[in-house]
């Protein structure tokens, strides 16, 4: 690729079209994070069922990237961290009931100084204003305390809230709209329209051998028809997945209605993924697996081009979104000294991520914390304590808090199911150096005992969040 065509593509992308009288200088940005969404369970990312055509026609248009990984699977950590580019131990809040401190800078608070509008609309309770995200929003949209069902309210509310702001949005002016979907979390509860959707499809499929690939530890057997409880459940999930998808398309077609996505840049991202039986796991918290940590990131820039349909299959942690943001939208104006990649202009320069580990971590809990997940969500042979992983291109180093690892080829074995580390000493040793010097690089994990108040006590009780 020449250096006029890179360079064309870079301000293409950048700037997007000549401003009009209308139209902001500098592009906008909307981020759509999807809660509880793991990547292989929509479309594009290869899944069976027809869960998310408005995605994936995003996706047809923008940037996908295959390996991106939430550095913690739980809410706060996670969103922590794409909004402020910094590791879980780096930001403080390694765990739902931990606020991500006044003293971190997010994304909108370097967006509202540089004369952006912002707004976000969150779904769920968990990420209300007293959980930190609010800094640097001029309007923090969260659910009522007294009529949020189970802590949350739909994606149909959230669009609504969220068109209605843009309805009043001043278009020759820049904007960070933040929109948080959370229908896929349990308890999944389809809306009546999907209840029945997708089940033909899935009855005439057989999913026995799905099962049958995955890690079964908890003494769980393979179903052995096509409608069980199991089956059920993943059903269920696709179906609150496919009313998401539905809202997706909604905001879109109307921020394009009210002519606020010409000039604006989207990414849409989950903020961590869901075990649905597989390693004996139902829900998330309880361990780095994949199915918990690989989530999807679909990043769709003003006047794509050439870019349009391009895919990525270099790993790319969720704390790189920031940096990638800041550079898509302000160009050589972004901080150089971003924290994460600039992941923007290395795909742009090389069509490719460099080479850099992402890490993974279990939340830091109580051990009662711990103990109450454990019996809740998953198998009873996890220990508490620090649970953490690193992934390398195609390689993965799991370390438990007993010591023991296991390493795992993601190219060959994408459902964990075989550990190599007896076979391949040498690569785990390089991957363990790896996770070590980046542990001694990490201040000491944040107190997991630190106060909270009793209202957002009881809203995180009210998601199933005890302590």
């Amino acid at each position: 690729m020449s250096i006029f065509l890179i360079s064309s593509l870079l301000a293409a992308a950048l700037l997007g079209p000549t401003p009009a009288e209308d139209r902001p200088e500098r592009s906008s940005l909307v981020i759509i994070t999807l809660d509880t969404t793991r990547a292989d369970h929509l479309g594009t990312y290869g899944h069976y069922q027809r869960t998310t055509p408005q995605l994936d026609a995003l996706a047809r248009k923008g940037v996908v990237f295959e390996r991106a990984y939430a550095p913690m699977a739980q809410t706060v950590p996670s969103h922590s961290t794409l909004f402020s580019g910094l590791w879980p131990r780096q930001h403080g809040a390694t765990e739902n009931h931990l606020s991500l401190p006044d003293g971190v800078t997010t994304l909108a608070e370097t967006l509202a100084g540089e004369g952006y509008d912002t707004a976000a609309f969150i779904a769920a309770r968990v990420l209300e204003a007293e959980s930190g995200l609010a800094q640097g929003f001029d309007v923090f949209g969260e659910p009522s305390r007294n009529r949020a069902k189970h802590g949350a309210r739909p994606a149909d509310a959230v669009v609504d809230e969220a068109l209605a702001w843009a309805g009043r949005h001043d278009r020759t002016r820049p904007f960070l709209l933040w929109v948080h979907l959370f229908d896929v979390h349990a308890p999944y509860e389809p809306p009546e329209a999907f209840a029945e959707a997708l089940r033909e499809r899935a009855v005439g499929l057989d999913v026995t051998d799905r099962f049958e690939r995955k890690a079964w530890t908890m003494g769980a057997q393979p179903p052995r028809n096509r409608f069980t409880p199991y089956t059920r459940h993943i059903l269920d999930y696709d179906r609150e997945l496919a009313f998401v998808d539905q809202q997706v398309g909604r905001l879109v077609r109307g921020l394009t209605k009210r002519q606020l996505m010409p000039d604006a840049a989207l990414i849409v991202v989950g903020d961590h993924g869901e075990g649905l039986f597989e390693h004996g796991i139902l829900g998330h918290g309880l361990h780095v697996h994949e199915e918990l940590v690989h989530v999807p990131l679909i990043v769709v820039p003003p006047q794509a081009g050439s870019l349009a349909g391009t895919r990525v299959a270099d790993p790319i942690s969720l704390r790189d979104v920031r940096g990638l943001a800041l550079r898509l939208l302000l160009g050589d104006g972004a901080d150089p000294h971003l924290d994460g990649r600039d992941a923007w202009t290395s795909l742009l320069r090389t069509g490719k991520l460099p080479l850099q580990p992402v890490f993974l971590e279990r939340p830091h809990y109580t051990e009662a914390g711990f103990l109450a997940r454990l019996e809740h969500d998953g198998p009873d042979d996890l220990l508490p304590g620090e649970l953490l992983a690193v992934v390398m291109g195609g390689l993965k180093l799991v370390r438990f808090p007993s010591g023991s690892e296991q390493l795992f080829d993601l190219d060959g074995d994408p459902d964990e199911l075989r550990d190599i580390v007896a076979e391949h000493p040498k690569v785990q040793a390089r991957l363990a150096r790896l996770l070590d010097r980046w542990l001694a690089d990490q201040p000491d994990p944040t107190d997991p005992e630190r106060g909270l108040s009793e209202e957002r006590r009881k809203a995180l009780e009210q998601l199933g969040y005890g302590r």
